[in-house]
């Protein structure tokens, strides 16, 4: 019981924490807990035995993950037609890479025609 009044206690901390930083954060760890804590008393039954565990609750996570997937896939390509345009390669002049365009292949002039190694 120790134990657990003491992961309480530092769960409390660190949420007040984020409360301070970031509320809207705060505020989805609660929403989450909240969901935790319903699948939790829906589950339990099953996962201390007392009844059968139906056919279709393991493979449940993974059809869960593969409908959210499709759906965020979906909305994406509903809305594809309001994306910025993507960027070409070219328009790209300040990449941070250190090649510089105006100096040929190696970064040095070439004096005259453009002779490569």
């Amino acid at each position: 019981m120790l134990i657990w009044l003491l992961g309480v206690a530092v769960f409390v901390f660190l949420w007040s924490g984020l409360w301070r930083a970031q509320p809207k954060a705060a505020f989805g760890v609660l929403l989450g807990l909240l969901i935790a804590y319903i699948f939790s008393r829906l589950l339990t039954p099953y996962v201390i035995g007392m009844t059968p565990i139906p056919i279709w609750l393991p493979p449940l996570p993974i059809a869960i993950i593969a409908l959210t997937l499709f759906v965020f896939g979906t909305v994406t390509w509903l809305r594809a037609d309001r994306l910025p345009p993507p960027r070409n390669r070219g328009d790209d002049h300040d990449h941070g890479h250190g090649h510089d365009h105006a100096h040929g292949e190696h970064g040095h002039s070439h004096g005259g025609a453009d002779q490569h190694h």
